[in-house]
């Protein structure tokens, strides 16, 4: 995973196409209760490095784009699609987003932090996603 995570942060300006992570990976629940608010800047393609599915923004054309939402996503962590918009006002912008891709997959269930380095933003994010 952690060479998955390497690939995000090398590509993720750039990134139009699939990463083969593992899926075996445990994403302990479905879907988050309502209320936490996740803090993600969307660029034009993400990546759930869990469920091996490519999450695109809004307006794939605008790039590094910032969206807003009040609500967590439907299901990332299930079987179900998720659709809507994503914030990242409440987190720096660099290393910080780009780390928050990455625990995009974790955080949409409520047993995992939001992590950016030695850094923690629990209850920080709120994200919807249009599944490609």
């Amino acid at each position: 995973m952690a060479g998955c995570l390497k690939k995000l942060l090398t590509v993720v300006l750039v990134v139009v196409g699939y990463l083969g992570c593992g899926s075996s990976d445990d994403i302990c629940g479905t879907t988050p209760a309502a209320g936490p608010n996740f803090a993600v800047q969307v660029d034009v393609v993400l990546l759930d490095l869990f469920m091996n599915t490519r999450y695109q923004s809004p307006d794939p054309s605008s790039g590094l784009t910032t969206y807003t939402s009040t609500q967590p996503p439907d299901s990332i962590a299930g079987s179900g699609a998720a659709t809507g918009t994503a914030t990242c006002s409440s987190v720096v912008t660099g290393d910080s987003c780009y780390y928050c891709l990455y625990a995009l997959a974790q955080y949409v269930d409520p047993c995992s932090k939001f992590t950016t380095g030695s850094a923690s933003y629990p209850q920080r994010c709120s994200i919807q996603f249009q599944q490609l």
